[in-house]
């Protein structure tokens, strides 16, 4: 009974000095330290932290990085620098931290935890060094990333962003958070460390897609690399902002992907009103950005955007420069038919690794406050 009191007390007590000890330290802990070593933590004036910390299995002292409970950037653990989760581990969930000196909004981790089976793991200081935080210990997972995988181990390191995690990987928009991490820094492997710049955008070439009734070709206005710039008719040129990847998404449906910005066709706002916009938006995998392509009868080619069933149309019939394209029920009318000339040129990946810091402006997701832990 003494034994379970002190250790309810300690956890208490430690809990209430960090912000994210919920998972992985309160209870169990207190309870470790008196399991391990119980002469120790209860003759001694240590706390239950101290008592067992072992800092991933080494002689570090306990008031080095690697003990500090966090795990360490995975541009200091990858070889060649890069901000990408290693090989045998894959994005598996995510938080946020606001007011970093970082990025002008924002700063995000994404959790980067082996495979099972990978043997990509096994838990230390990263590199070796006390001054560093530790790869391959914690196993947890926030879980709003690559829900397909099921089976997971310890976090090897953390892939850190000003850009959402779910516009450059497999993750949806769910947000945790968690600002006591805001200002975390990490000794790169790279010689330079990259300033803060926005996400290089691969140039992406692919598909001509012109309109059956007018002959004008499927395009950004003005070239436009904004988010949200209005997707027209034009007459076909050698522009890129012409040029559409065309991606199967392995359900049934294909994404399009810009060739001067790498982003999307959406329905603007997934609206399902007849007549909304279309528009580009980066890749965040929602059905207002997925399209059924169907083979018609003439030769010709539909798409029906997977929130609303309504189908790529240029409003009204209209055969003007830079009429607008929408969504509309499907008629079978000219203006909702297209043609495809292919292009053949190279297609760019579907999500881009951006160097640590990068800033890049985002939509605020919806936010949900998490239970505390160490990632």
């Amino acid at each position: 009974m003494s034994s379970q009191w002190l250790a309810e007390k300690s956890a208490a007590v430690l809990g209430a000095r960090t912000s994210r000890r919920g998972f992985l330290v309160r209870s169990a802990l207190g309870a470790s330290a008196l399991a391990v070593t119980p002469m120790k933590y209860l003759l001694r004036p240590v706390t239950a932290y101290a008592a067992i910390c072992g800092c991933a299995g080494t002689s570090c002292d306990c008031g080095s990085s690697c003990c500090d409970g966090y795990t360490e950037f995975c541009c200091a653990v990858n070889p060649d620098g890069s901000n990408a989760c290693p090989p045998g581990t894959f994005e598996a969930g995510w938080w946020r931290a606001d007011g970093s000196r970082f990025c002008d909004g924002p700063r995000y981790y994404t959790d980067c935890n082996a495979r099972c089976g990978s043997g990509a793991c096994s838990c230390s200081c990263a590199g070796g060094d006390c001054d560093n935080r530790r790869a391959c210990c914690n196993v947890f997972r926030y879980g709003q990333c690559n829900t397909d995988i099921s089976c997971y181990g310890a976090i090897a390191c953390r892939v850190v962003t000003c850009t959402p995690p779910y516009e450059l990987f497999n993750c949806d928009r769910t947000a945790l958070w968690d600002d006591s991490t805001a200002n975390h820094t990490a000794t790169c492997r790279s010689s330079i460390v990259p300033a803060p710049r926005p996400p290089e955008i691969l140039p992406v070439f692919g598909d001509r897609i012109t309109v059956s009734h007018s002959g004008k070709a499927l395009d950004v206005a003005g070239v436009s690399m904004a988010d949200g710039a209005g997707v027209i008719v034009w007459p076909p040129n050698d522009g890129v902002n012409q040029r559409w990847s065309i991606e199967t998404l392995g359900d049934g449906n294909v994404r399009l992907v810009a060739g001067h910005s790498g982003k999307v066709l959406d329905v603007a706002g997934a609206s399902t009103d007849d007549g909304a916009g279309i528009v580009q938006w980066p890749w965040n995998g929602g059905p207002n950005q997925r399209w059924r392509m169907e083979v018609l009868n003439d030769g010709t080619y539909s798409f029906t955007a997977g929130h609303s069933q309504k189908v790529l149309d240029v409003a009204g019939l209209n055969g003007a420069d830079g009429a607008p394209v929408i969504q509309w029920p499907w008629n079978g009318g000219p203006n909702q038919r297209w043609r495809r000339e292919a292009g053949g040129n190279a297609v760019a990946p579907a999500s881009a690794v951006v160097p640590a810091d990068a800033v890049a402006p985002a939509t605020p997701p919806p936010t949900v406050k998490p239970p505390n832990r160490r990632g």
